[in-house]
Parts: C-alpha cells; sequence; structure tokens
C-alpha cells in the first residue's frame, strides 16, 4: 500500500487531519469576549464551551482507533471530518447556548480523531524509523497550522461576527472531506471485526496496557506532555492577568513557540533513517530537561522581563518534537493489528496526563511562576529518567536475549 501513494502524499494529507484541533481553539480564543455577548452571557460561559470542547476531546480519543480498527481508517475518518463540519456549522446558527456547548463536545470529539487515525494510518504503512519520519512529517503539518491559527483567529474577531470563528473550521472541514473521499484509499490491511465488541475492547486495551514496550514509551511521552500541559494551563493567566501582559502582545508571543517545535520536527522527518531513535531519544529529553532548568531559574533568580517567558520552552519544544515521534512510533510498533486501539489508548492516557498536571497547578496557583516553573522542570527531569532507566534498560535487555 505504501508503494500506492508517495510517502510526501501520506505526510500532507494526514498532516491535514490533524489540522481540525487547533481549527477549534485557537481561532475561537480571540472570538470568546463577542460569543458570550452574542448570547448574553458571562465570559465564563465562552469558558465553558472551551472546557466542553476538551471534554469532548479527552472523550474521543478512546473510541476512533477501535472503530478505525474494525471498519477501517477511510469510513471513520470520513465519519470524524462529518461530524466536525455539522457541529461547527451548527454552532454557527444556532441561537441556544445549551445546544452550542454540546455541540462543542461534539466538535471536540471529532476533532481528537486527527492525530489518533493519522497515527494509525502511519503504523498502517510504515514501522520504526520510517513511522517516525512520518509521525514527524505530520506533526511538522499540525504546527504550521498553530502558527497561523492564532493571527487567523484574531483577524476573523477583527472584522467579522463570532459565527465566523466557526464557519471557517468547517469550510476547512468540507474540504478535507472531499480531498479524503476521492482521494484517499483504505491502508488497513485485515479489519478485526472484535475490535468494537466491549469485552474484546477492554480485553484488548487491558493487552496493550500491559505490555512493558508500550507503556515505558507512553510514560516517556507523558512527562513530555506534562511540561507541556503545564505552560499552556497557566502561562496566560501569568502573562496577561499577573504580569500585564497585552492579549495581542501574548498572541504573537504564543504564535513563536511552534517555530521551536517545527523545527525539531523537521530535522527528525529528515534524519529519523539515518540516526535512529535513541539519539533523538536522548538529545529530546535533554533539551526538554535544560529548557525546564531555564524556567525554574527564572522563578528562582526573577524575571527580568515578562516577554522572556517563553524562551525556555523553545528548548523544550524542540526537544518535545524529537521525542514524541520517537515514542508514538516505539509504543505502536508492537501492534500491527490493533495499531487504531493503541494509538487511542496512548492518546487518552496522554491527555488524562495532561488535564491531571492542569488540574494540580490549577489548585497550586499563588500567582507566581514557581508551579508552572517546578512542574515544567520535574516533566523535564522526568522524562530523562525515563529515557535512561526504561527505554535504555529495556532495549539493553531485549538486545541479551
Amino acid at each position: 500500500m505504501a508503494e500506492r501513494r508517495s510517502f510526501f502524499f501520506y505526510a500532507v494529507v494526514l498532516g491535514i487531519l490533524t489540522m481540525m484541533m487547533p481549527l477549534g481553539t485557537d481561532i475561537f480564543l480571540a472570538s470568546m469576549p463577542a460569543f458570550a455577548r452574542g448570547y448574553g452571557m458571562p465570559m465564563g460561559a465562552a469558558e465553558l464551551t472551551l472546557a466542553a470542547f476538551f471534554a469532548g476531546n479527552a472523550a474521543g480519543q478512546i473510541v476512533w482507533g477501535p472503530l478505525s480498527d474494525r471498519f477501517g481508517r477511510k469510513p471513520i475518518i470520513i465519519l470524524a471530518l462529518a461530524s466536525y463540519f455539522v457541529a461547527a456549522g451548527a454552532i454557527s446558527l444556532s441561537d441556544n447556548f445549551t445546544l452550542a456547548v454540546i455541540l462543542r463536545v461534539v466538535q471536540g470529539m471529532a476533532a481528537s480523531s486527527g492525530r489518533i487515525l493519522a497515527n494509525a494510518v502511519s503504523r498502517d504503512l510504515y514501522d520504526r524509523e520510517r513511522l517516525a519520519k512520518l509521525i514527524a512529517f505530520v506533526m511538522t503539518a499540525g504546527s504550521v497550522s498553530a502558527i497561523v491559527t492564532g493571527p487567523l483567529g484574531g483577524f476573523i474577531a477583527d472584522h467579522f461576527d463570532w459565527q465566523a470563528a466557526f464557519i471557517v473550521p468547517a469550510i476547512f472541514a468540507a474540504l478535507a472531506l472531499v480531498l479524503f473521499i476521492y482521494g484517499f484509499d483504505e491502508t488497513i490491511v485485515e479489519r478485526n471485526p472484535m475490535a468494537i465488541r466491549p469485552v474484546s475492547m477492554i480485553a484488548t486495551m487491558i493487552e496493550i496496557g500491559r505490555h512493558r514496550v508500550f507503556l515505558v514509551y507512553v510514560l516517556t511521552s507523558g512527562c513530555a506532555m506534562a511540561g507541556m500541559s503545564a505552560f499552556l494551563n497557566s502561562s496566560p493567566g501569568l502573562l496577561i492577568g499577573q504580569y500585564g501582559l497585552a492579549p495581542g502582545t501574548f498572541g504573537i508571543l504564543f504564535a513563536l513557540l511552534p517555530v521551536g517545535f517545527m523545527s525539531g520536527s523537521i530535522l527528525v522527518g529528515r534524519y529519523a533513517e539515518h540516526f535512529g531513535s535513541n539519539k533523538f531519544l536522548a538529545i529530546g529529553t535533554g533539551a526538554m530537561a535544560a529548557g525546564g532548568l531555564a524556567m525554574l531559574g527564572f522563578a528562582v533568580f526573577g524575571l527580568p522581563d515578562p516577554r522572556l517567558m517563553v524562551l525556555p520552552m523553545m528548548p523544550y519544544l524542540f526537544g518535545f518534537a524529537f521525542i514524541i515521534p520517537q515514542c508514538s512510533s516505539g509504543a505502536l510498533s508492537p501492534f500491527g493489528r490493533a495499531a487504531g486501539t493503541a494509538s487511542s489508548l496512548q492518546g487518552f492516557i496522554q491527555s488524562m496526563i495532561g488535564a491531571s498536571v492542569s488540574v494540580l497547578l490549577a489548585l497550586c496557583a499563588n500567582g507566581t511562576l514557581y508551579p508552572m516553573a517546578i512542574a515544567i522542570a520535574a516533566a523535564g527531569l522526568a522524562s530523562v529518567a525515563s529515557y535512561i532507566f526504561l527505554i535504555r534498560r529495556m532495549q539493553r535487555t531485549a538486545a541479551k536475549q
């Protein structure tokens, strides 16, 4: 199947699939005040719809993979894109706030399919270093969209009513739907008729979750995700609320962060097959630890300028881009027939780790940089420890057998 389409083709179309998430969140952020005013609700109501989107995203992580194992990748991709289109379009037409919240849950569930199904398709096509290379290029497309969607959301908020923040994602989903209906071939070789039967699905997830290789790689990537979630959760309140940074300035700084991520993704995509996963894991975890310790240094010794807070996240995200493709490849490689279910479980665990960190930081927030800095530094150091003491030890044990 890999020969029927080029590597570049899959990198592009799967990258398009992952864009549902930033289009569903980043574009909406700047329109949140207008959204709340449109429904005659306080700002907290708009924040509720964002929480609803993330709740749907977390729930959706667990279902798309098994569905694609059972019915095939293509029909489930089409179902997800159609759901996203209907939900986003319906919100733009709705005058009922409760219905809008429900539709945001649906949109979030549909958006969660992007990374899950992209990883499953990638596993259908390739293995190990080649798999990591494809995932890295898919992630590059996602980072490009993250750079674009923030400023695009600001432009939409300045020139159009809040409904446009949902019309644009709906149009994107419609165009992607046409692409996948007419330009994408099924990649799964053998469907699993037992994949969505509750007993079988639970048994499969338990089997995957107990697999040592899966656990080790998911733990390492989960540590990386924890630091990322810490920054996303705490930085807006600190920079805007505590340090008085203008929202527009924050948006520009936030748009710069994916540059580090994109740089790392490009390097992994270009050299994954030449250097192997271990070198990328070593460099990536080291870069995240360095970024985390730099952030902790700002907390201890003081932050000369609030805008400098984003600097430690540049090496952190660079390292993040180095390790996520390797960990995804390593976690999915043992599960050819159940790649979709494994991808769902991996995404769900990572999301739960990130959500747990967000809740913990919300409880520990004290108006200083310390809680976030400690969390990011701990995440970086934990990823290094996970690589050295778990991944490397597992590989040495396997080499002796």
